[in-house]
């Protein structure tokens, strides 16, 4: 697979705005850095690239007024299951900057979805 395609498809994956955030600022602090080969370099701006897509996806779902706040909870849910799990798998396989960066995201969709379920509350 191409480096355009791996990009899209980790980018498919994430279901939070918070997530995508941090992940384009990654992308874009890599860029910044500007001391990589240049197929590292090809690499970060596909995955940005691929990152604010599906940005400017999940905002039009949302805008469309589509995207239920209880689907979008329940995806958030099963989103953050996965990335807790996938750094099990990396911490047990040694991978502990990987483990952290599932973390992270984790951390950050928890938080989305405490913020989430208090407005629904609260509105209801």
């Amino acid at each position: 697979r191409d480096s355009m395609e791996e990009a899209s498809a980790y980018a498919a994956q994430i279901v939070s705005q918070p997530v995508l955030d941090w992940e384009i600022g990654i992308a874009c602090t890599l860029l910044a850095g500007g001391d990589m080969l240049s197929s590292a370099a090809e690499e970060a701006e596909d995955r940005r690239d691929a990152l604010e897509l599906r940005k400017a996806l999940l905002q039009a779902e949302a805008a469309s007024g589509l995207d239920e706040p209880a689907a979008y909870a329940a995806r958030l849910r099963t989103a953050i299951g996965q990335d807790k799990a996938a750094a099990m798998v990396h911490k047990a396989t040694g991978r502990t900057k990987e483990a952290l960066h599932c973390l992270k995201r984790a951390k950050l969709m928890v938080h989305e979805l405490e913020e989430l379920t208090s407005d629904t509350a609260g509105s209801g």
